[in-house]
């Protein structure tokens, strides 16, 4: 018996001296050190002294002294010099070709905007907007197109009509975008050099034909199709997104999702995110998010939609992925304040849905029960109970313990839906810049100072413990992190004013919205979203800790540099 010890243990020996000879030392390509690293892991702030990656993972966190044994020849010693270093950030709501469209037009809209094709400074009044647009038709020398101008609101500029347009242009083809993107009006130039359909424009429901005025399903089906293939022609959209990407990367941001895809093609939009964004050079990811909507126009044709929804995911590259996910809307837009309220508007006007709350339950359930993650566009209240009412009705019916049923928007919500928002489980990416840009305008008109107050109401939800990110949306807001922290941190309008103040967050959970908040929303909170060993190398640096500086000052803090992957741009 003896022996056979004595052999055993000799064996064992043997079997572990070749182990140790044979395993090869793993070092890190990169260690960052010298600055404040915030891993956003766990429920508080939590700082580490170093991190170290390899490929595109990160291998090692601790201190220099604990990083030493993976601190090989050719391992790159990242000196932060005293900056911030963060998880990538993650914008989970935007729209490429949105912004690839608009990142093009004449920008005269009432907030200043710094893009990587110039500054445009803000306008807020009628006669500031007229001159402006006055210098843009001026310039303009391409006759067989009409100028397109983004950021009109009339609350700031004042109403326009058609015959406003053409009094003062004649046959200069012109079109005025409303910030909303979901309406625009046009000169009689333009309605002709578009070849609009006049009788189908006449019977739409939401258009107003005399007044130049198409909005919602009117814009999108009567001006767009004509309308986008202008302004989408290769050359012009390939420099677009190229300016997007830029923005993109400008903000901070490693991660995004266009949450409705496609707007208008699906193999014209695929093909040109994958020319510019599927790219070694670009310093994120995209996930992409079908809208029903796009490939079902009612819900009887839910089933035969099915089928390509379901397949997009062949499409997945490294950097561009469908998911299993799908975008459904409710109500109209909120920069047009066309979102459906419970309580009248004060000055007569009412919103507009843009699925019929019949239809909509249809949708809601077929994807339901095709276990897809739902996310819904929904801005009012009355949007909003319509939505929740959906939510609660299948939850109860068929219950899922976590199917984060997503809200978007949020532009006014009461206290009462959000509580029963979180007894359902729904979660929420919430559109904080409402406030900045709109709550002024809409206490004195539409909404009146009570409810105004409560725009993006981000407190309400955090209060109830709700798991929320927020987005731009962009062009509705600036693809800034920082910016829509500093707004739901500080909850100040344009003018100054502070609305709802006991709506406002930390500064912490304004970051985790933009952060490990925003990865759970897309479902990826395993691989991105904090600085964890064996999460992606996902980072932004920069100049200062936004927990520390005065909340007045987060949106100030500079962007330094983006490491995408282990790639540092």
């Amino acid at each position: 018996m003896k022996s056979h010890l004595t052999y055993f243990f000799a064996l064992t020996l043997l079997l572990l001296s070749c182990k140790e000879e044979n395993t090869v030392q793993t070092f890190a390509d990169t260690i960052y050190f010298n600055g404040t690293i915030i891993t956003m892991e766990g429920d508080e702030p939590n700082y580490v002294k170093a991190v170290a990656t390899k490929g595109d993972k990160i291998l090692k966190i601790g201190d220099l002294k604990e990083l030493k044994s993976i601190t090989g020849d050719s391992t790159q010693l990242i000196n932060l010099e005293r900056n911030t270093m963060l998880p990538g950030f993650i914008e989970p709501h935007l729209h490429p070709l949105l912004a690839t469209i608009l990142i093009q037009t004449e920008i005269i809209a009432f907030n200043d905007w710094n893009l990587p094709n110039g500054n445009f400074p803000g306008v807020k009044d009628d006669a500031s907007y007229w001159e402006r647009l006055d210098a843009a038709v001026a310039k303009e020398t391409n006759r067989t197109t009409p100028l397109i101008t983004w950021g009109f609101h009339q609350l700031y500029h004042g109403d326009i009509t058609r015959a406003d347009l053409d009094a003062r242009y004649g046959d200069e083809p012109v079109l005025i975008w409303q910030y909303s993107f979901h309406e625009a009006i046009l000169n009689t130039a333009a309605i002709k050099i578009l070849n609009i359909d006049e009788s189908a424009a006449k019977t739409h429901p939401q258009v107003e034909f005399e007044k130049g005025r198409f909005y919602e399903k009117g814009m999108q089906q009567v001006v767009a199709p004509n309308l986008f293939p202008i302004i989408l022609n290769p050359q012009r959209a390939i420099k677009g997104l190229q300016l997007t990407a830029k923005a993109i990367q400008n903000g901070g941001v490693t991660t995004v999702a266009d949450m409705a895809m496609p707007l208008v093609n699906l193999d014209m939009e695929l093909n040109l995110v994958k020319g510019v964004l599927d790219n070694p050079q670009v310093p994120f990811r995209t996930f992409l998010i079908p809208m029903a909507s796009s490939f079902a126009k009612n819900s009887g044709e839910l089933d035969n939609a099915f089928t390509t929804i379901d397949s997009l995911e062949k499409h997945n590259t490294h950097r561009i992925k469908f998911v299993k996910q799908i975008k459904l809307m409710a109500d109209g837009a909120f920069y047009s304040q066309l979102m459906q309220m419970a309580e009248p508007y004060t000055d007569g006007h009412h919103g507009e849905w843009l699925t019929e709350p019949a239809e909509f339950a249809k949708y809601a359930e077929f994807f339901w029960d095709k276990d897809y993650r739902v996310h819904v566009h929904a801005n009012g209240d009355k949007g909003v109970e319509m939505v929740l009412g959906n939510l609660e009705k299948l939850q109860k019916e068929k219950p899922k313990t976590d199917h984060r049923f997503t809200f978007h928007h949020l532009g006014y919500v009461r206290k009462d839906q959000v509580k029963r928002m979180a007894k359902v489980g729904a979660q929420a990416s919430i559109q904080p810049y409402y406030l900045y840009s709109l709550g002024s305008k809409y206490a004195e008109t539409g909404l009146g100072n009570k409810r105004a107050q409560r725009i993006s109401p981000v407190g309400y939800l955090i209060q109830n413990d709700i798991t929320t990110c927020f987005h731009s949306d962009f062009f509705m807001a600036p693809v800034e992190p920082l910016t829509l922290m500093w707004t739901a941190v500080n909850r100040k309008t344009i003018d100054g004013r502070t609305f709802g103040a006991e709506l406002r967050i930390s500064a912490w959970e304004a970051l985790r919205a933009v952060t490990i908040n925003a990865a759970h929303h897309l479902n990826q909170e395993e691989s991105i979203g904090s600085i964890k060993v064996g999460k992606k190398a996902d980072f932004v640096i920069i100049g200062k800790n936004p927990l520390t500086v005065s909340p007045e000052k987060i949106k100030d803090i500079q962007v330094v540099s983006t490491i995408f992957e282990g790639r540092q741009f």
